[in-house]
C-alpha cells in the first residue's frame, strides 16, 4: 500500500515539474516575442524619415511659370530656409488646435457646472497672493483660492460642490 501512495505521489510531482516547465517556456516565449516586436518597432521608426519636397518634384506638380535654375548652395540654403518655415508653421498649428481644444474643454466644464468656475487648489505651506482669498468646501473640507472681489459663482477644485 504505501509503495502504491509513493507511486501516486511521484506521478503527481513529475507532473507539478512538467506544468512548472511549460509555464517558464511560455513565459519566455512570450518575452521573446515582445522583445522583438519592439525591435521591430524601433527600427521602423529609425528608418521612417521626412523628405523635403525638392525644386524639381514642385515643378512637375506646379503650373509651369518663371523657371530659373538655382546653383547647389542656393537650392540647400532654401530647403534649410524652407524646412524651418515648414516646422514654425506646423508648431503654430499645433499650438492653436491646443488652444481650441483647452478653449472648447473649459466652456464644457462651466456648462456642466452651471456656469460657475472651479476655484484654484490651496497647497500647504505656500502664501496666499493679495488678490485671491481662502474658503474652505462646506462639504469636502478642502481648501480653494478665488479672487479676492469676485461675485462669479465657484466650485471646489475637488468636489465641484458650490462654495
Amino acid at each position: 500500500m504505501e509503495d502504491i501512495i509513493a507511486v501516486i505521489v511521484v506521478y503527481f510531482v513529475i507532473k507539478g515539474v512538467f506544468k512548472l516547465v511549460d509555464r517558464i517556456q511560455g513565459k519566455q516565449k512570450e518575452a521573446t516575442n515582445r522583445e522583438q516586436a519592439k525591435n521591430q518597432t524601433m527600427a521602423a521608426s529609425r528608418n521612417h524619415t521626412y523628405v523635403q519636397p525638392t525644386a524639381q518634384t514642385m515643378a512637375q506638380t506646379a503650373p509651369v511659370q518663371n523657371k530659373t535654375v538655382m546653383s547647389d548652395e542656393k537650392s540647400t540654403e532654401k530647403r534649410e530656409h524652407s524646412m524651418m518655415d515648414y516646422l514654425s508653421d506646423k508648431a503654430d498649428k499645433e499650438q492653436e488646435s491646443q488652444d481650441k481644444e483647452r478653449h472648447a474643454a473649459e466652456a464644457a466644464r462651466v456648462i456642466s457646472d452651471n456656469g460657475a468656475r472651479a476655484a484654484e487648489r490651496v497647497i500647504d505651506g505656500e502664501s496666499i497672493p493679495m488678490d485671491r482669498v481662502k474658503k474652505r468646501c462646506g462639504y469636502c473640507g478642502a481648501d480653494n483660492m478665488i479672487p479676492r472681489n469676485s461675485h462669479e459663482p465657484y466650485t471646489c477644485y475637488f468636489c465641484r460642490e458650490m462654495l
